[in-house]
């Protein structure tokens, strides 16, 4: 999120992105850079909400869904497309008070934060994706991790005892 004052006669989406770009994590080169206006006061300040994804990962998911046949209109970043289903389904939850969404992924997980019904920041989390859960399980049951996953998957049960969980 960035506030950004517009002086008259400027353009304001040059002057977002100008200043986005100055500040890291935007200011690689290889981002592609997306804003919304949250807030446009009085004195010219105009507040944003800015997102960077780097070029070639947009590209690959692009590629990935016309291989697939379909026509994309947008990609939703990670952290944003998190958010957004959050939103989506939030039904009667009170979106004033701060809340933390954990997305764990296969190779890799993020913390997207919410405070007042807005998006505020994302970040990595270290060794807190599914391939390092299913290490540690897959420990603690004796358990090969492909067994374990085929169990977490509903694929298997053989090698399984339902008791051990309970230690």
């Amino acid at each position: 999120r960035i506030a950004v004052r517009v002086d008259k006669g400027r353009n304001e989406d040059e002057t977002i992105l100008q200043t986005a770009m100055s500040r890291s994590p935007f200011d690689d080169t290889d981002n592609v850079l997306d804003y919304e206006v949250v807030n446009r006061r009085e004195d010219g300040t105009v507040e944003a909400l800015v997102v960077a994804a780097k070029s070639n990962m947009l590209n690959s998911w692009a590629n990935f869904l016309v291989n697939a046949g379909l026509k994309p209109a947008a990609i939703d970043v990670d952290a944003f497309a998190v958010c957004n289903a959050f939103f989506a389904s939030s039904g009667g939850l009170e979106l004033d008070k701060p809340v933390a969404i954990f997305n764990m992924g296969e190779k890799k997980s993020h913390l997207s934060y919410v405070k007042d019904g807005v998006f505020q920041t994302a970040r990595n989390v270290q060794s807190g994706n599914l391939d390092n859960a299913l290490q540690l399980v897959s420990r603690h049951m004796g358990l090969e991790p492909s067994v374990c996953r085929s169990i977490l998957q509903g694929k298997t049960k053989a090698g399984f005892d339902a008791e051990a969980l309970q230690n």
